[in-house]
This record gives C-alpha cells, sequence and structure tokens, in this order.
C-alpha cells in the first residue's frame, strides 16, 4: 500500500482516497506495523490504511484496541464498549482479555470467587468458603 499522511489511529486512508475515512464502532485501523490481530504501534499510528472488526477478548474505540478488563469477558467480536460482553460468572474468575463468563474455575474449597473476579481469592484462615461446587466457590 502507498501510504500517506491521514491523521490518527481513529481515520484510515485507503491507497487513492482524497479524505481519511472513520473507523467504524467496533473495529480497529491497521497499518503497515499494526497489522490484523497485532498489538497496535505508535509508528504508524497517522498512516492506516484499513480497519480490522475488534476480535472477542477486544473492544474497540475511535480506532484503537484495548483488552477487556479482569474480571470482565467478550465472547462477541466487534465489541464498542469497555464493559464488554460483561462480568464474570460467581464461581469463576476471567484475566485480562477474557472470552467466556466462565473463563476458569476459581479451583479449590481453598478459594473463591464472586461475580466480576479477575483473580481468586484465598479464603482467609478460619473461614471456609460456601456456594458452588468444590472448583466453583463464590463466598
Amino acid at each position: 500500500a502507498n501510504e500517506h499522511e491521514c491523521g490518527s489511529p481513529g481515520v484510515y486512508c485507503p491507497a487513492g482516497s482524497a479524505i481519511p475515512i472513520t473507523a467504524s464502532t467496533g473495529y480497529y485501523t491497521i497499518g503497515s506495523v499494526s497489522t490484523q490481530g497485532s498489538d497496535q504501534s505508535i509508528y504508524d499510528e497517522r498512516v492506516r490504511f484499513a480497519q480490522s472488526q475488534c476480535e472477542p477478548g477486544r473492544f474497540c474505540v475511535n480506532g484503537r484496541r484495548e483488552w477487556c478488563a479482569g474480571g470482565r469477558y467478550g465472547s462477541s467480536a466487534g465489541l464498542s464498549d469497555p464493559k464488554c460482553d460483561g462480568p464474570c460468572d460467581a464461581g469463576y474468575y476471567c484475566p485480562l482479555g477474557s472470552t467466556s463468563s466462565k473463563q476458569i474455575r476459581c479451583g479449590s474449597p481453598s478459594r473463591f470467587c464472586p461475580a466480576n473476579s479477575s483473580a481468586p481469592l484465598d479464603v482467609p484462615a478460619g473461614n471456609y468458603s460456601i456456594l458452588g461446587g468444590v472448583d466453583t466457590r463464590s463466598a
């Protein structure tokens, strides 16, 4: 592609375009360094030439691609809300970029995972976990 100055990561300029095109909702812009599926680079953010739909586990706003936060998940492609598809289910935890509400089982009766957990919590000494199965405790 013949690259020319386009403006910002929020727009892209296909070859031969006269004016920048705003990135669609749920899409990120790509260029010669910021290729589809790779991390975006500052080195080509003013010369992006196409757009790509945001992958599951990510959300895209203003042409930029971000991970769904820990404790949340994004099973859908094309998300544009930082809340992604929603919180992780109780009894499970969802690290950064999770694609399921039940990404990882909490693990054992010595740990518990309330809804929206990004990592399991240890049951304090002298207490015990309840609710859920042996490996999906939520309280």
